[in-house]
């Protein structure tokens, strides 16, 4: 799995409708360092994303019920 873009890592999270500190709570890691990652600061590693897109598409699919 490749490394996310800041875009496509900040598009997930406004599709989930939470903020940085929200996220990085999610994933067990700081507001700063998702807001790092945002900004292409830091790479996220290809785990994290494989979590993110888990965790939060599993957010929607339950927010839309």
């Amino acid at each position: 799995m490749p490394t996310p873009t800041p875009e496509q890592i900040r598009n997930l999270r406004k599709a989930a409708s939470l903020t940085q500190a929200q996220a990085g709570a999610l994933l067990h890691t700081s507001w700063r360092t998702w807001q790092d990652w945002e900004r292409g600061e830091r790479s996220m590693h290809p785990a994290f994303w494989e979590l993110a897109t888990i965790k939060l598409k599993r957010r929607l699919a339950s927010r839309d019920k």
